[in-house]
Protein backbone atom coordinates (compact mmCIF):
# COMPACT_ATOMS: atom_id res chain seq x y z
CA UNK A 1 0.00 0.00 0.00
CA UNK A 2 1.54 3.31 -1.11
CA UNK A 3 0.73 6.48 0.91
CA UNK A 4 -1.76 8.89 -0.68
CA UNK A 5 0.95 11.57 -0.64
CA UNK A 6 2.64 9.69 -3.51
CA UNK A 7 -0.48 9.68 -5.68
CA UNK A 8 0.34 11.71 -8.79
CA UNK A 9 -1.64 10.15 -11.62
CA UNK A 10 -1.48 10.76 -15.34
CA UNK A 11 -4.74 12.72 -15.03
CA UNK A 12 -3.04 15.23 -12.76
CA UNK A 13 -0.06 15.29 -15.12
CA UNK A 14 -2.26 16.26 -18.06
CA UNK A 15 -3.92 19.04 -16.06
CA UNK A 16 -0.67 20.58 -14.82
CA UNK A 17 0.39 23.82 -16.46
CA UNK A 18 4.01 24.92 -16.57
CA UNK A 19 3.61 28.67 -16.16
CA UNK A 20 6.13 31.37 -16.97
CA UNK A 21 8.45 31.91 -13.99
CA UNK A 22 9.19 35.50 -15.04
CA UNK A 23 9.14 37.83 -12.05
CA UNK A 24 8.48 34.96 -9.62
CA UNK A 25 12.02 33.68 -9.03
CA UNK A 26 14.69 36.36 -8.76
CA UNK A 27 18.38 36.10 -7.85
CA UNK A 28 18.84 38.59 -5.00
CA UNK A 29 22.31 37.57 -3.87
CA UNK A 30 25.22 35.92 -5.67
CA UNK A 31 28.57 35.38 -3.94
CA UNK A 32 31.82 33.80 -5.01
CA UNK A 33 33.13 31.84 -2.02
CA UNK A 34 36.53 30.66 -3.17
CA UNK A 35 38.52 29.76 -6.23
CA UNK A 36 41.31 27.25 -6.57
CA UNK A 37 43.39 25.80 -9.40
CA UNK A 38 44.03 22.13 -9.94
CA UNK A 39 47.18 20.62 -11.36
CA UNK A 40 45.19 19.28 -14.32
CA UNK A 41 44.67 22.51 -16.23
CA UNK A 42 41.39 23.81 -14.82
CA UNK A 43 40.08 25.93 -11.96
CA UNK A 44 37.13 25.39 -9.63
CA UNK A 45 35.07 28.28 -8.28
CA UNK A 46 32.61 27.76 -5.42
CA UNK A 47 29.59 30.05 -5.30
CA UNK A 48 26.32 30.58 -3.44
CA UNK A 49 23.15 32.24 -4.57
CA UNK A 50 19.86 33.28 -3.05
CA UNK A 51 16.51 33.20 -4.80
CA UNK A 52 13.58 35.40 -3.87
CA UNK A 53 10.45 33.32 -4.48
CA UNK A 54 8.07 36.25 -4.94
CA UNK A 55 4.83 34.21 -4.89
CA UNK A 56 5.14 33.37 -1.19
CA UNK A 57 7.90 35.75 -0.02
CA UNK A 58 10.39 32.97 0.63
CA UNK A 59 14.15 33.06 0.20
CA UNK A 60 15.79 29.92 -1.21
CA UNK A 61 19.50 29.22 -0.79
CA UNK A 62 21.63 27.14 -3.15
CA UNK A 63 25.30 26.57 -3.86
CA UNK A 64 27.21 25.50 -6.93
CA UNK A 65 30.57 25.32 -8.66
CA UNK A 66 32.13 26.56 -11.89
CA UNK A 67 34.71 24.35 -13.59
CA UNK A 68 36.82 26.39 -15.99
CA UNK A 69 39.32 24.70 -18.32
CA UNK A 70 42.57 26.64 -18.68
CA UNK A 71 42.48 26.26 -22.43
CA UNK A 72 39.10 26.11 -24.13
CA UNK A 73 37.28 27.77 -26.96
CA UNK A 74 35.40 30.75 -25.42
CA UNK A 75 32.46 29.98 -27.71
CA UNK A 76 32.05 26.48 -26.23
CA UNK A 77 28.62 26.31 -24.54
CA UNK A 78 28.88 25.35 -20.85
CA UNK A 79 27.64 22.00 -19.57
CA UNK A 80 25.09 22.49 -16.80
CA UNK A 81 24.38 19.66 -14.39
CA UNK A 82 22.41 19.27 -11.17
CA UNK A 83 22.90 16.81 -8.34
CA UNK A 84 21.21 13.39 -8.01
CA UNK A 85 18.80 12.73 -5.15
CA UNK A 86 20.36 12.14 -1.70
CA UNK A 87 23.62 13.80 -2.69
CA UNK A 88 25.37 17.05 -1.89
CA UNK A 89 27.33 19.25 -4.25
CA UNK A 90 30.77 17.86 -3.39
CA UNK A 91 32.28 14.36 -3.65
CA UNK A 92 30.92 12.40 -6.61
CA UNK A 93 29.32 15.50 -8.16
CA UNK A 94 32.60 17.41 -8.09
CA UNK A 95 34.18 14.46 -9.89
CA UNK A 96 31.76 14.97 -12.80
CA UNK A 97 32.74 18.62 -13.09
CA UNK A 98 36.43 17.73 -13.00
CA UNK A 99 36.00 15.20 -15.80
CA UNK A 100 34.16 17.74 -17.94
CA UNK A 101 36.85 20.39 -17.37
CA UNK A 102 39.69 17.93 -18.03
CA UNK A 103 38.11 17.36 -21.42
CA UNK A 104 37.98 21.08 -22.19
CA UNK A 105 34.31 21.66 -21.35
CA UNK A 106 33.34 24.54 -19.04
CA UNK A 107 30.80 23.30 -16.50
CA UNK A 108 28.28 24.76 -14.06
CA UNK A 109 27.08 22.54 -11.22
CA UNK A 110 23.94 23.31 -9.23
CA UNK A 111 23.38 21.82 -5.78
CA UNK A 112 20.21 21.17 -3.75
CA UNK A 113 18.40 23.86 -1.77
CA UNK A 114 19.84 24.45 1.73
CA UNK A 115 17.22 26.01 4.02
CA UNK A 116 17.42 26.46 7.75
CA UNK A 117 15.68 23.75 9.77
CA UNK A 118 12.42 25.73 9.91
CA UNK A 119 12.40 26.15 6.15
CA UNK A 120 13.02 22.46 5.47
CA UNK A 121 10.15 21.47 7.79
CA UNK A 122 7.87 23.98 6.03
CA UNK A 123 8.84 22.57 2.62
CA UNK A 124 8.17 19.01 3.79
CA UNK A 125 4.75 19.98 5.13
CA UNK A 126 3.82 21.79 1.92
CA UNK A 127 5.07 18.87 -0.17
CA UNK A 128 3.03 16.32 1.81
CA UNK A 129 -0.06 18.51 1.40
CA UNK A 130 0.73 18.82 -2.34
CA UNK A 131 0.95 22.60 -2.07
CA UNK A 132 4.45 22.76 -3.49
CA UNK A 133 6.11 21.08 -6.45
CA UNK A 134 9.74 20.70 -5.34
CA UNK A 135 11.14 19.79 -8.78
CA UNK A 136 9.41 22.75 -10.40
CA UNK A 137 10.66 25.06 -7.63
CA UNK A 138 14.26 23.92 -8.06
CA UNK A 139 14.09 24.05 -11.86
CA UNK A 140 12.74 27.61 -11.69
CA UNK A 141 15.50 28.60 -9.26
CA UNK A 142 18.21 27.11 -11.48
CA UNK A 143 16.66 28.75 -14.52
CA UNK A 144 16.70 32.12 -12.74
CA UNK A 145 20.40 31.68 -11.91
CA UNK A 146 21.29 30.82 -15.50
CA UNK A 147 19.44 33.96 -16.63
CA UNK A 148 21.33 35.98 -14.02
CA UNK A 149 24.73 34.64 -15.06
CA UNK A 150 23.99 35.60 -18.65
CA UNK A 151 22.57 39.04 -17.83
CA UNK A 152 25.50 39.94 -15.56
CA UNK A 153 27.99 38.57 -18.13
CA UNK A 154 29.43 36.15 -15.58
CA UNK A 155 28.94 33.23 -17.97
CA UNK A 156 27.24 33.00 -21.36
CA UNK A 157 24.28 30.69 -20.75
CA UNK A 158 22.28 31.60 -23.85
CA UNK A 159 23.33 28.19 -25.25
CA UNK A 160 23.97 25.26 -22.94
CA UNK A 161 24.30 21.49 -22.81
CA UNK A 162 22.62 19.55 -19.99
CA UNK A 163 24.13 16.56 -18.18
CA UNK A 164 22.16 14.70 -15.53
CA UNK A 165 22.07 11.46 -13.59
CA UNK A 166 18.97 10.35 -11.64
CA UNK A 167 17.34 13.51 -10.18
CA UNK A 168 19.77 15.54 -12.29
CA UNK A 169 18.22 14.17 -15.48
CA UNK A 170 14.72 14.72 -14.11
CA UNK A 171 15.55 18.37 -13.38
CA UNK A 172 16.91 18.45 -16.94
CA UNK A 173 13.47 17.53 -18.26
CA UNK A 174 11.99 20.41 -16.24
CA UNK A 175 14.62 22.87 -17.51
CA UNK A 176 13.76 21.92 -21.09
CA UNK A 177 10.12 22.73 -20.38
CA UNK A 178 11.16 26.19 -19.12
CA UNK A 179 13.55 27.01 -21.98
CA UNK A 180 10.84 28.76 -23.99
CA UNK A 181 10.43 31.34 -21.22
CA UNK A 182 14.13 32.16 -20.95
CA UNK A 183 14.98 32.18 -24.67
CA UNK A 184 17.78 29.76 -23.81
CA UNK A 185 18.86 27.21 -26.39
CA UNK A 186 19.49 23.79 -24.90
CA UNK A 187 21.63 22.26 -27.61
CA UNK A 188 21.99 18.75 -26.26
CA UNK A 189 20.94 16.60 -23.26
CA UNK A 190 22.93 13.70 -21.82
CA UNK A 191 20.69 11.93 -19.28
CA UNK A 192 21.54 8.82 -17.24
CA UNK A 193 18.68 6.70 -15.86
CA UNK A 194 15.69 8.99 -15.91
CA UNK A 195 13.28 7.75 -13.23
CA UNK A 196 9.61 7.71 -12.27
CA UNK A 197 7.64 9.22 -15.09
CA UNK A 198 4.49 8.39 -13.10
CA UNK A 199 3.79 7.80 -9.42
CA UNK A 200 5.35 4.75 -7.79
CA UNK A 201 1.76 3.90 -6.84
CA UNK A 202 1.10 2.84 -10.43
CA UNK A 203 3.81 0.15 -10.24
CA UNK A 204 2.18 -2.21 -7.70
CA UNK A 205 5.52 -3.38 -6.35
CA UNK A 206 5.71 -5.92 -3.53
CA UNK A 207 7.84 -5.11 -0.49
CA UNK A 208 9.83 -8.26 -1.15
CA UNK A 209 10.75 -7.18 -4.66
CA UNK A 210 11.72 -3.71 -3.45
CA UNK A 211 13.87 -5.14 -0.64
CA UNK A 212 15.72 -7.52 -2.97
CA UNK A 213 16.29 -4.73 -5.47
CA UNK A 214 17.66 -2.39 -2.80
CA UNK A 215 20.16 -5.05 -1.68
CA UNK A 216 21.28 -5.56 -5.29
CA UNK A 217 21.55 -1.80 -5.75
CA UNK A 218 23.83 -1.45 -2.72
CA UNK A 219 26.06 -4.30 -3.88
CA UNK A 220 26.26 -2.82 -7.38
CA UNK A 221 26.96 0.64 -5.97
CA UNK A 222 29.88 -0.66 -3.93
CA UNK A 223 31.29 -2.42 -7.01
CA UNK A 224 31.02 0.75 -9.11
CA UNK A 225 32.59 2.95 -6.42
CA UNK A 226 35.64 0.69 -6.34
CA UNK A 227 36.17 1.56 -10.02
CA UNK A 228 36.72 5.23 -9.16
CA UNK A 229 40.30 6.49 -8.74
CA UNK A 230 41.43 5.92 -5.14
CA UNK A 231 42.01 9.64 -4.64
CA UNK A 232 38.35 10.29 -5.51
CA UNK A 233 37.05 7.43 -3.35
CA UNK A 234 38.40 9.25 -0.28
CA UNK A 235 36.09 12.21 -0.96
CA UNK A 236 32.90 10.24 -1.61
CA UNK A 237 31.58 10.68 1.93
CA UNK A 238 31.24 14.39 1.11
CA UNK A 239 28.52 13.36 -1.33
CA UNK A 240 26.12 12.25 1.40
CA UNK A 241 23.94 14.85 3.20
CA UNK A 242 24.43 14.44 6.96
CA UNK A 243 22.87 17.45 8.69
CA UNK A 244 19.20 17.28 9.76
CA UNK A 245 17.95 20.19 7.64
CA UNK A 246 19.48 18.71 4.47
CA UNK A 247 17.99 15.29 5.21
CA UNK A 248 14.51 16.77 5.68
CA UNK A 249 14.85 18.69 2.40
CA UNK A 250 15.97 15.51 0.63
CA UNK A 251 12.86 13.79 2.03
CA UNK A 252 10.69 16.45 0.36
CA UNK A 253 12.56 15.86 -2.90
CA UNK A 254 12.08 12.10 -2.54
CA UNK A 255 8.31 12.53 -2.18
CA UNK A 256 8.30 14.72 -5.29
CA UNK A 257 10.24 12.14 -7.29
CA UNK A 258 8.25 9.11 -6.17
CA UNK A 259 4.90 10.67 -6.84
CA UNK A 260 5.90 11.33 -10.42
CA UNK A 261 6.40 15.10 -10.58
CA UNK A 262 8.85 14.67 -13.46
CA UNK A 263 5.98 13.57 -15.67
CA UNK A 264 4.33 16.97 -15.18
CA UNK A 265 6.88 18.48 -17.57
CA UNK A 266 6.97 15.84 -20.28
CA UNK A 267 4.20 17.26 -22.47
CA UNK A 268 5.64 20.77 -22.14
CA UNK A 269 9.12 20.18 -23.54
CA UNK A 270 9.91 21.09 -27.17
CA UNK A 271 9.45 18.28 -29.70
CA UNK A 272 12.86 19.01 -31.21
CA UNK A 273 14.71 18.33 -27.94
CA UNK A 274 18.02 16.62 -28.77
CA UNK A 275 19.98 14.16 -26.67
CA UNK A 276 20.85 10.69 -25.42
CA UNK A 277 19.07 8.89 -22.57
CA UNK A 278 20.70 5.84 -20.97
CA UNK A 279 18.54 3.39 -18.98
CA UNK A 280 19.73 0.52 -16.79
CA UNK A 281 17.66 -2.62 -17.28
CA UNK A 282 17.59 -3.68 -13.60
CA UNK A 283 16.68 -0.25 -12.22
CA UNK A 284 13.10 -0.92 -11.12
CA UNK A 285 12.19 2.71 -10.40
CA UNK A 286 13.25 4.14 -13.74
CA UNK A 287 9.97 2.99 -15.40
CA UNK A 288 12.04 2.42 -18.53
CA UNK A 289 9.21 1.01 -20.65
CA UNK A 290 6.99 4.03 -19.95
CA UNK A 291 9.79 6.48 -20.66
CA UNK A 292 10.78 4.79 -23.91
CA UNK A 293 7.17 4.82 -25.10
CA UNK A 294 6.95 8.56 -24.44
CA UNK A 295 10.44 9.44 -25.70
CA UNK A 296 9.76 7.71 -29.01
CA UNK A 297 7.65 10.80 -29.77
CA UNK A 298 10.83 12.88 -29.81
CA UNK A 299 12.73 12.09 -33.03
CA UNK A 300 16.05 13.59 -31.87
CA UNK A 301 16.30 11.54 -28.66
CA UNK A 302 18.62 8.53 -28.84
CA UNK A 303 17.93 5.78 -26.26
CA UNK A 304 20.56 3.40 -24.87
CA UNK A 305 19.69 0.32 -22.81
CA UNK A 306 22.56 -0.76 -20.54
CA UNK A 307 22.90 -3.72 -18.19
CA UNK A 308 22.95 -2.68 -14.56
CA UNK A 309 21.12 -1.12 -11.64
CA UNK A 310 20.41 2.52 -10.89
CA UNK A 311 23.71 2.91 -9.02
CA UNK A 312 25.54 1.72 -12.14
CA UNK A 313 25.52 5.44 -12.96
CA UNK A 314 28.44 5.75 -10.51
CA UNK A 315 30.59 3.83 -12.97
CA UNK A 316 33.25 6.28 -14.24
CA UNK A 317 33.14 4.62 -17.66
CA UNK A 318 29.42 5.47 -18.01
CA UNK A 319 30.19 9.10 -17.14
CA UNK A 320 33.12 9.29 -19.56
CA UNK A 321 31.04 7.81 -22.38
CA UNK A 322 28.40 10.49 -21.79
CA UNK A 323 31.04 13.23 -21.77
CA UNK A 324 32.47 11.77 -24.98
CA UNK A 325 29.08 12.14 -26.68
CA UNK A 326 28.83 15.75 -25.47
CA UNK A 327 32.29 16.53 -26.89
CA UNK A 328 31.47 14.91 -30.23
CA UNK A 329 28.12 16.68 -30.44
CA UNK A 330 29.62 20.10 -29.65
CA UNK A 331 32.37 19.65 -32.24
CA UNK A 332 29.78 18.89 -34.88
CA UNK A 333 27.61 21.80 -33.78
CA UNK A 334 30.56 24.21 -33.92
CA UNK A 335 31.26 22.94 -37.44
CA UNK A 336 27.83 24.18 -38.44
CA UNK A 337 25.87 20.92 -38.20
CA UNK A 338 22.37 21.42 -36.84
CA UNK A 339 21.51 19.57 -33.57
CA UNK A 340 18.94 17.37 -35.31
CA UNK A 341 21.66 16.20 -37.74
CA UNK A 342 24.47 16.02 -35.18
CA UNK A 343 22.57 13.54 -32.99
CA UNK A 344 22.42 11.11 -35.91
CA UNK A 345 26.23 11.04 -36.08
CA UNK A 346 26.84 10.08 -32.43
Amino acid sequence: MVPQVLDMTKTLREKHNVASPEGKFLVTNFEIEKSHHSGDGYSIVDYQFEIDKITDSEKLRYSGQFFNPKESDPTTPPVVYTTPWLTELKGFNTLIGKQLAKNGLPAISLGPEHPQIGGSIRHLTRTILNKEKILERDANSYNALLDYLNKEKIQDTSRITLFGYSRGSMIGIALNSLSKFSQRQILYNEFIDLCLLDSVQTMHLSLGKVAINLVNELIDGLIEVRKLPFEEQKHLLNTIPLDLSALIEQTSTGIALFRGETGLFLDKIPRDITGTVTFFNNSIFNQMDKWIQELNNFPNIHILNQKGYHLSGLNPQIILEGIGRIILFQKQYQNGIEPSEAIQKL
